[in-house]
């Protein structure tokens, strides 16, 4: 299984390597290659707001000045949009099958779960076509259980993320941070992290909670088989495929919760 590189321990250099992994996660080299330093910031921002419930979304102004401020017009508004979408997408559909395995198993499986995020999205206001959700799966899911983790520690988190300066909705702050460290990820969270001690307490505080929530996650996905799948050895998640902690990092103890799904999305997972 690919094993993220970072140094033991080390935090910051850890999710820095999680950003960079999620800007092309497959290595197809579509990522944003020279165009990550506009990106950080606005990346950082939603990453650390995941919320299932809500979706964290910058002004138009905002993706204008950071477009602009891009010497090659990169559209970085529309780029983060759908990559934040295929990281959400990823992490639902997890979630969703893996809540199918322990109660409906008889109906856990990817297919259901885009059945229900088709009529979810639908519902919010924001309706996909099953194609792109099958696609962000297939794009993301190696970076799913990772999702999930920063879903499930939500709440530990929102204390500190409500402290955190918003100089990303502001011309002054974004100017800044479209200039800041365009050499790398780790040098941009190092930097924002000495200039604004809350976000190093989410790196530490929450971080270590949302990636051992992550490993129960990615485990529970490895061993999770759809029906008739697992003669054919393919779990929902490929161990060959799915990034996880590399060793070196002292874990918290978690409990995975999966909560029984409701009748509105039984239906929509046995609709036809």
């Amino acid at each position: 299984m690919p094993e993220i590189q970072a140094e033991p321990g080390d935090w910051l250099d850890f999710m820095g390597q999680l950003f960079t992994i999620a800007l092309d996660p497959k290595g197809e080299g579509d990522g944003f290659q020279g165009n990550e330093a506009g990106l950080f910031g606005p990346f950082i921002y939603w990453i650390v707001q995941l919320n299932p419930e809500k979706r964290s979304k910058l002004s138009d102004e905002a993706f204008q000045l950071i477009a602009h401020s891009n010497p090659e017009k990169f559209n970085i508004g529309q780029s983060a949009a759908k990559l934040v979408y295929g990281l959400i997408t990823s992490g639902h559909i997890l979630a969703y099958v893996l809540r199918l395995g322990r109660y409906n198993s008889r109906i856990a499986s990817v297919e259901s779960a885009v059945r229900i995020l088709e009529q979810r999205y639908t519902q919010e206001g924001s309706p996909a076509s099953p194609a792109s959700i099958k696609a962000a799966w297939s794009k993301y899911k190696s970076l799913s259980p990772f999702v999930i983790g920063f879903f499930a520690e939500g709440k530990r988190a929102e204390p500190i993320v409500s402290r955190m300066p918003q100089f990303w909705d502001t011309s002054d702050g974004l100017k800044r941070d479209v200039q800041i460290n365009p050499h790398g990820i780790q040098d941009y969270l190092r930097e924002a992290t000495s200039e604004n001690p809350i976000f190093n307490r989410y790196f530490t505080e929450v971080a270590p909670y949302a990636m051992a929530m992550a490993e129960k996650y990615r485990l529970a996905g490895q061993e999770h088989f759809a029906p008739g799948q697992e003669a054919r050895n393919k779990p929902l998640l490929d161990p060959e495929k799915t990034w996880r902690l590399p060793e070196g990092f002292k874990l918290p103890k978690v409990v995975m919760r999966l909560e029984r799904l409701d009748t509105e999305e039984l239906n929509a997972a046995t609709a036809t």
